[in-house]
This record gives structure tokens, C-alpha cells and sequence, in this order.
């Protein structure tokens, strides 16, 4: 089961501390799930968690679904999140999720794909909040 560590900046780390069970039921099927904090004291964040299904972590954070994506705005979640995945043998290793909205018209999803063996693919995604 693969390791996960999305990354995000937080409009307040305490706030965003106090979500925890929320965040973590959020995502059925993670276990082990880990808040961790920045030693520096700034805003920037991160959730480790073990999850067997890649494929379907991949669909529903390139597709949030509007009340997903609203729970993050109540925790204070600053887009973009970086997703980092436990990696074995060159394959992927990154992805990162920019211009994420909550509310609004269509937005891009831009994926970044970054393999071990330094090579890169980018691809484009859209959704509709509802």
C-alpha cells in the first residue's frame, strides 16, 4: 500500500489542525493518517496517509467533488495542493493539482507528471463545480 503526502499552505494552522477526523474521513479507505506542521512555523502543511487505490485517489483529486473541495475551503486549505506518492522502481512520483477552485465556473486542472527517471508529461483536466 503506498505511502500518500499531499502538501498545501493553510490560512490557519491551528483551525486546520482541529479538522482532522473531518479530513480523514474525507478520504474512505486512507489509514495511518499523519498531520504534520512546518518546524518553521509558517502556514505550510502537509497529510501522510497509506492508500491502496491510487487510481481512484488520482480520479477524485483531479475531479474534486464540490463538497470535498468545500470542506478544504472550511479547513483553511490554500491552493494548490502537491500530492507526493511512495514510489517504486520509476514510476510516478509526483503529481501536483494547480488552480483547484471551490466555487465558480469550469477551472483547469493542470497535472504535472514527474517520474523518478527525471522524465515529465503534462496533462489537462476540466470540472464543473456544482
Amino acid at each position: 500500500m503506498p505511502r500518500i503526502v499531499i502538501t498545501h499552505a493553510v490560512q490557519n494552522v491551528e483551525r486546520w489542525l482541529g479538522s482532522k477526523a473531518e479530513r480523514a474521513a474525507a478520504l474512505p479507505g486512507a489509514t495511518n493518517v499523519t498531520d504534520l506542521v512546518a518546524v518553521d512555523g509558517s502556514n505550510h502543511t502537509a497529510v501522510a496517509f497509506d492508500f491502496d487505490d491510487l487510481g481512484a485517489l488520482k480520479a477524485v483529486l483531479s475531479s474534486m467533488p464540490p463538497e470535498m473541495a468545500a470542506q478544504a475551503e472550511s479547513h483553511g486549505v490554500i491552493m494548490p495542493l502537491t500530492v507526493y506518492v511512495e514510489a517504486y522502481g520509476g514510476q510516478l512520483a509526483s503529481v501536483r493539482f494547480r488552480d483547484i477552485t471551490s466555487r465558480g465556473s469550469p477551472a483547469a486542472v493542470d497535472l504535472a507528471l514527474v517520474r523518478l527517471d527525471g522524465s515529465y508529461a503534462e496533462e489537462k483536466a476540466t470540472w464543473q463545480s456544482k
